[in-house]
């Protein structure tokens, strides 16, 4: 009897010290190393309170005025926080990410995106909003809108992989836009209204076109030259950097053809020696330093025939008047002459 007495004493004890309820463990400064569970509804009743029930298969934590059915800031003060498992969902209640915010969400400071072996940060501060994307130390690529899509600045609709809309786009501490393309590259300025060029104006002290090596066309695709324009250019002035000018036809070495042989050089191909045919400058084009060195050389050597002939001339014109002298003599010493 004494052993089944004892032993109910025993288990009366133990029930007791494992059974503390929650006034034994809220009242005072009073604690419990046994686990806290609730069950049941959330049908409370009071004033404003921190409520942690569950209900209808989840578990919730509250900080509401069940008098007035307002809801109050829910502090959480921990120096790490963690939550092992599921999903957590800020305006929501089936979040299907780590965390999914249906909302708004602000950050005073910075924001980490970790994917191995890669980090984003979004950094808002006095520069504005930064995007990086780096391993460890180093900074790597970053890429928008990779599997497709366009990219917009100052519009919502871009029409084009990259648009800048009622803005510019400004390159500091670079000198190189490149277009890594196999087929032509184009810089053009349109009327997105009515589809058609506008013209396009290069600022700077100096632009360089194809400075490391190429042709540049203006209305042709396949320029064969440094600078091929199919069409009219209009300008004020053309300056020729050349050698070979021709002076050297008046050096006194220089040997001019005699005009019999250009004569007969014009009747059998009918233009001058050394300057190209019509049919020539058709087929090949006309090259405009080659064609004045000539055109000088043309003049100069006629020049030269001018003052030969005038040399000629004048020589002839002095013995005309010598011959004219002779016979006025000649007249003179004998009248009759005159009769004759």
């Amino acid at each position: 009897m004494k052993k089944v007495v004892s032993l109910l004493v025993f288990s009366l004890a133990f029930h007791f010290a494992f059974s503390q309820t929650l006034q034994s463990v809220t009242d005072l400064d009073n604690k419990t190393s046994n686990a806290l569970r609730v069950t049941g509804s959330n049908n409370l009743i009071g004033g404003p309170a921190l409520e942690l029930y569950y209900h209808e298969g989840r578990g919730s934590v509250v900080s509401h005025d069940r008098q007035t059915n307002q809801f109050k800031p829910l502090y959480i003060e921990a120096l790490t926080t963690s939550i092992l498992n599921g999903n957590v969902g800020i305006g929501t209640t089936a979040p299907a990410y780590k965390l999914d915010v249906n909302g708004e969400a602000n950050i005073a400071g910075s924001a980490f995106v970790h994917y191995s072996p890669m980090d984003i940060k979004l950094k808002v501060g006095a520069e504005g909003f930064q995007v990086f994307n780096y391993s460890g130390t180093t900074l790597k690529n970053l890429l928008l809108n990779p599997m497709g899509g366009n990219v917009g600045v100052g519009t919502s609709n871009p029409g084009e992989k990259f648009e800048v809309a009622n803005g510019k786009i400004r390159i500091s501490n670079g000198n190189e836009i490149y277009f890594a393309n196999t087929g032509n590259n184009t810089i053009s300025s349109v009327d997105p209204t009515t589809s058609i060029l506008q013209p396009l104006s290069l600022r700077g002290a100096t632009v360089c076109l194809a400075p490391d090596g190429g042709n540049v066309g203006v209305g042709t695709p396949n320029p064969q030259s440094k600078l091929a324009v199919n069409g009219n250019i209009t300008t004020k002035k053309i300056k020729v950097t050349q050698i070979g000018w021709a002076d050297y036809v008046f050096d006194s070495s220089y040997q001019l053809a005699p005009l019999s042989h250009v004569e007969k050089f014009i009747q059998e191909n009918k233009h001058l020696p050394e300057v190209p045919s019509a049919a020539e400058v058709k087929k090949d084009g006309l090259d405009l330093g080659d064609n004045q060195a000539i055109l000088l050389k043309k003049i100069e050597e006629l020049t030269l025939y001018i003052i030969g002939q005038n040399k000629q001339i004048s020589q002839q014109n002095k013995k005309i008047e010598r011959m004219e002298k002779q016979i006025a003599a000649l007249q003179e010493n004998h009248p009759d002459t005159n009769n004759h």
